[in-house]
């Protein structure tokens, strides 16, 4: 039976020199969370007004696909980023028989 993961809404809060950091980094987890297939309905990115945090709408943006280890990915930018990233993040999981929808609270 194979499962399905894919965020279909939500946001994240990231401070700028987290995501300048990340942008810039070969392997980014933050860019696996950016990775549409679908470059017509792109994932907005935002950046607020005081300059200090970008914000990444997933509200009206095509599905990004995850990995069954997504919520290692979220741990682990958590981690190393303490205060740095929050935001809530909908998740679409697929299976065989079913779909369903969970909600991944960050910060």
């Amino acid at each position: 039976m194979s499962i399905e993961y894919a965020i279909a809404g939500g946001y994240l809060e990231i401070d700028k020199n987290v995501f300048t950091k990340e942008m810039l980094c070969q392997v980014s987890r933050l860019r696996k969370l950016l990775n549409s297939n679908d470059l017509s309905k792109k994932i907005n990115i935002i950046k607020d007004e005081s300059g200090n945090f970008y914000t990444i709408d997933f509200t009206h943006s095509a599905e990004v696909k995850l990995e069954e280890t997504y919520s290692m990915l979220f741990q682990s930018l958590i981690e190393d980023y303490p205060g740095k990233i929050k935001g809530k993040v909908t998740i679409r999981v697929n299976t065989e028989y079913s779909t369903f929808f969970t909600e991944y609270s960050i910060g």
